[in-house]
């Protein structure tokens, strides 16, 4: 059985043998290559569309996955940008673009990492994408570190929920431990806008549902490290 998320900006699913983010999944409906679970997030996306997507499974056989991989019949005009935290910009030498049916340089590794997809124009209204690998398990990441920068208010962190599970945000080790004027926003395709939560007095603005396989922007007032205990007690 496949547990669908309803988001605003995509549709999730994820499918694992463990039932991380699923309930009731059948354990011989997806293969375990190695010790751990492999797993998959569906993101349907639209024509035209704005994401910030987190790619929180672990590599399988192969040591990188690219765009040709996962977004290979994305429609021309479509592209990937990443964020230096060092210099609070765009790195212009790491874009990735869909021209004349080819992804310009095609090498980024996108495992573990945040990014922008800016889907290109298409007659056709929504495309599947399918972020594939192995769960982080207890031997692999049983506390995941995510660096961040700290500084003002406007420094800014690209990052996502280092485990593929549906997770509020107030549970999150990060909400618990921030200082005061720490931030978070996710964004909202369909709006076209942003949906954020500020933590003021010991406590957060709102609460917001993070789903396997989104982005975030993320400032942090004190903590450098982002340190997560993994949630599922198996694998």
């Amino acid at each position: 059985m496949k547990s669908k998320f309803a988001l605003g900006w995509f549709s999730a699913v994820v499918v694992c043998s463990l039932g991380l983010a699923a309930t009731g999944v059948d354990a011989q409906t997806v293969p375990v290559i190695s010790r751990n679970a492999a797993g998959y997030i569906k993101l349907t996306v639209a024509s035209r569309g704005l994401y910030q997507i987190h790619y929180p499974l672990m590599a399988l056989e192969q040591s990188a996955v690219t765009v040709n991989d996962m977004m290979s019949h994305l429609p021309n005009g479509s592209s990937i940008v990443f964020w230096d935290v060092e210099t609070q910009a765009f790195v212009d030498h790491t874009i990735e673009v869909k021209l004349l049916g080819v992804w310009t340089p095609g090498t980024n590794n996108l495992i573990g990492k945040t990014f922008w997809l800016q889907v290109g124009n298409s007659a056709t209204p929504n495309f599947d994408i399918f972020l594939t690998g192995e769960v982080p398990d207890a031997r692999t990441m049983p506390v995941s570190a995510v660096d961040l920068a700290v500084s003002g208010p406007n420094t800014l962190n690209l990052v996502g929920y280092a485990y593929p599970m549906e997770m509020h945000w107030t549970n999150t080790s990060f909400a618990a431990n921030a200082a005061n004027g720490s931030a978070m926003m996710t964004y909202d395709t369909r709006a076209g806008n942003y949906i954020y939560t500020v933590k003021e007095g010991g406590a957060w603005s709102r609460d917001i549902v993070l789903h396997p396989g989104q982005g975030l922007w993320l400032t942090s007032r004190n903590l450098t490290i982002w340190n997560e205990t993994k949630p599922y007690s198996y694998p």
